[in-house]
């Protein structure tokens, strides 16, 4: 009986452990949004817009952006795929560093890795550190360390899953 009751106990905690843990967890959220950008740094003018899909789980970032992206005059595409990992930086500010970043081009991609670095975390940042949060659980903010220039809402039917 003694051996029961034990066995029962090390049961109960362990799944109050779990489940502790699965419910403290975010949710994945993913959604999808047109964006148009203007940035204007010291009369250099880089205007972009297009579609992005996001999707973000735990400490990972996903994002598909195509569109188009303007910068002294000259037109660039953007079709990329960007996948990247985070951990806190300054939580207060819902500032995370970036430890690991991946970037797919596709074909028609003509325009320069640095734009689009600047575009997501500041064209003066050694580190990358992104900013991301989360606005109940419909709504997505991000961008460079500054402000956030993207916002994403979640299909209202998707919301709840």
């Amino acid at each position: 009986m003694l051996k029961l009751s034990a066995l029962l106990a090390i049961i109960t905690c362990l799944l109050s452990v779990g489940g502790v843990i699965y419910f403290s967890k975010d949710p994945v959220f993913i959604c999808e949004t047109p964006f148009t950008m203007t940035q204007n740094v010291n009369n250099e003018v880089i205007r972009a817009q297009g579609v992005m899909f996001v999707h973000v789980d735990g400490d990972k970032l996903f994002i598909k952006m195509d569109g188009l992206l303007t910068h002294q005059s000259k037109k660039y595409i953007i079709a990329r795929t960007i996948e990247l990992a985070y951990k806190r930086y300054n939580l207060k500010a819902d500032l995370y560093k970036v430890v690991s970043l991946d970037t797919v081009r596709d074909d028609t991609d003509n325009i320069d890795d640095g734009l689009v670095s600047g575009l997501l975390f500041g064209m003066r940042q050694k580190e990358k550190i992104i900013f991301l949060k989360r606005v109940g659980d419909s709504v997505i903010l991000f961008g460079n360390n500054t402000f956030p220039q993207f916002g994403c809402l979640r299909n209202p039917a998707e919301a709840h899953s």
